[in-house]
């Protein structure tokens, strides 16, 4: 008989994991900035990761998990992005060792999404931009609603495509050019930080599932 009780893994002010039967199930719940990351977040959501990790003997569930499920509890965003307000506070204080640090473990939880030994599954509702991309869009399979728009604005304050995604742009469908292939498409998200739409996501195969 399949076991649907629900066992509670990691939780934070802004970060649930659960368990059930076979599901590890990550839930990112900041409503009131639309989930955007700070670095508790960052730290809850690797440690959900560590716990659901296949031979993970340090009290983790990973070999009772098939599946790892990442989702919002705000029906208005996925993700939106980076929390980088006090890391901008801090740099201008001449102090650079808690951007350093926060990027890195950013950077890691993306790695964690990209290469993760089980399959992963990213439910985007809602907004989704910049570190939003950059942990659903490495998912196995990126699953959105009629609600789900996404964006990288990163262009758009200065700041670089990052999070993994300028890989992810590189490798759109490639549009042709006098019969040779381009990567203009992904150079053109990357630069001015259009808006995706639901159909434009499908198209491009940044969503592999409509619901």
């Amino acid at each position: 008989m399949e076991n649907n009780d629900i066992t509670t893994d990691v939780t934070t002010d802004t970060v649930t994991a659960t368990t059930r039967g076979r599901v590890g199930h990550i839930v990112l719940d900041r409503p009131r900035a639309l989930n955007a990351l700070n670095h508790a977040m960052i730290d809850g959501i690797g440690a959900a990761f560590d716990r659901f990790r296949p031979g993970n003997g340090a009290g983790g569930t990973g070999d009772a998990v098939d599946t790892v499920l990442v989702s919002s509890a705000s029906p208005k965003a996925f993700c939106s992005g980076g929390d980088v307000r006090a890391v901008r506070e801090t740099d201008l204080t001449g102090d650079y060792s808690a951007g350093d640090s926060y990027f890195h473990d950013e950077y890691d939880v993306n790695h964690d999404f990209a290469t993760f030994p089980l399959p992963t599954v990213a439910l985007i509702d809602g907004i989704t931009m910049g570190g939003g991309l950059g942990m659903s869009m490495h998912a196995t399979y990126r699953v959105i609603t009629e609600r789900a728009w996404a964006s990288m604005p990163e262009m758009a304050i200065g700041f670089v495509t990052d999070v993994g995604i300028s890989h992810t742009f590189t490798h759109l469908p490639a549009l042709a050019t006098a019969g040779r292939p381009t990567t203009a498409l992904g150079l053109w998200l990357a630069t001015t930080a259009y808006r995706l739409t639901p159909a434009d996501l499908l198209w491009t195969g940044l969503a592999t599932h409509l619901v």
